[in-house]
This record gives C-alpha cells, structure tokens and sequence, in this order.
C-alpha cells in the first residue's frame, strides 16, 4: 500500500513486489496440472495485481482530470488565482496529489518461473533470484 508514504507527503513513492500472475505459458500449461495450491496463488495474485492496477488506473484518471480542467482555465483566460483554487478543490475531492511520483518494480509477467518462487522463503538461491531479479528491474526502470 502506498497510502502511507501519500499521507506521510512523500514526493517519490518506489514500489516493489514479488507476485505477479502466471502468464501462460506454452512450456509450462496449465496451473490446473500444478493443482489447487498453484490455483489458489494464482487467484491471490490476481487480486493483487487488479488491486495495483485499479490504484494506478485511479490515480492517472485523476490526473487526465486535473490536466483537463487546467488546460480549460489556461486556454479561456480565467485568472490564475481561481484557475489554482478549482485545481486545488479537484485534488482535494479526488485525493489526489500531483507531484506525487510513482515507480514500480515487479517481475516480469513473461519470467513464468518467478511464479513458482516462493517469496518468502529463506532458501539462499530463492532469496538470491528474486534480490537479482528485484535489482535488474530496479536498474531497468530507473533508466
């Protein structure tokens, strides 16, 4: 969750996780061979994931708002003190904030293999492929 750093007024919020959803994939199949726990992760990263998704779908509708409605002030001359105003109360009612930035590091949903990575383990080499796989996503995006 990314509310506290928002409530705490963080300006970059950087976030990481290890659950993406199995993709398909033709040289694994179906999760239905694997059984119900392999279903069962499956339907919890899925929820996740569309939880994640929903978030950033929210916040970039926000934005396309807050944008929206300042181009309309600019474009038609209304003062910039009552252009600043409106922006401000549509923030407020959305709850949103823009110089909020967001950047976030998870797997890649085509690494099928991560899947099957139990990320809370503390076997070495499974704690080693997803600090490696965590680093190279993080040097990836932040290019």
């Amino acid at each position: 969750s990314t509310h506290a750093a928002v409530d705490n007024k963080c300006s970059l919020i950087i976030s990481s996780w290890t659950h993406t959803p199995y993709s398909y994939s033709n040289e694994v199949g179906s999760l239905v061979k694997f059984g119900l726990p392999a279903v069962s992760i499956q339907a919890i990263h899925l929820m996740i994931q569309k939880k994640i998704e929903s978030s950033r779908k929210n916040t970039a509708i926000a934005k396309n708002i807050i944008d929206t409605v300042n181009s309309y002030c600019l474009d038609n001359k209304i003062n910039s003190e009552h252009r600043k105003k409106i922006v401000n109360i549509i923030e407020r009612k959305l709850n949103f904030n823009s110089k909020v930035e967001y950047i976030d590091i998870f797997p890649d949903e085509k690494d099928f293999k991560f899947f099957f990575l139990n990320s809370f383990s503390l076997n070495k080499e499974t704690t080693e492929r997803i600090t490696k796989a965590g680093y190279r996503k993080t040097m990836e995006r932040f290019r």
